[in-house]
């Protein structure tokens, strides 16, 4: 029972929880898809990106002239001790050596 000063409000609660909820609702699954989105492209980058450099390094490999990127000591290391390039066409050495002591002395540290 309602006085008479009282107003019955409880049908438009009822009404405006509703709307919240849906409303949350809508919220809840826009923000999940948007991150969902969000993780798709990041992840397309990713494997863009990756391509790109294997396929880089794909088009280098072969080529005397070209600086290989991304090769490991130890790789670098093999590659010099197989004694297969030495020099490049042109006669002009491909790897050298230098000390750390040499290094300095080229950047006048030492």
């Amino acid at each position: 029972m309602t006085w008479p000063f009282e107003n019955d409000t409880s049908a438009v609660e009822k009404k405006l929880a509703g709307r919240s909820i849906r409303a949350d609702k809508r919220r809840s699954v826009f923000v999940i898809l948007t991150i969902a989105l969000a993780v798709c492209l990041m992840g397309s980058l990713c494997f863009l990106y990756s391509a790109q450099q294997l396929k880089t390094l794909d088009g280098i490999l072969g080529q005397y002239q070209a600086g290989c990127g991304g090769l490991t000591r130890e790789e670098a290391a093999r590659l010099v001790m197989s004694g297969q390039v030495k020099y490049c066409p042109h006669g002009r050495p491909v790897a050298i050596e230098l000390t750390k002591k040499q290094l300095e002395k080229q950047f006048k540290r030492a």
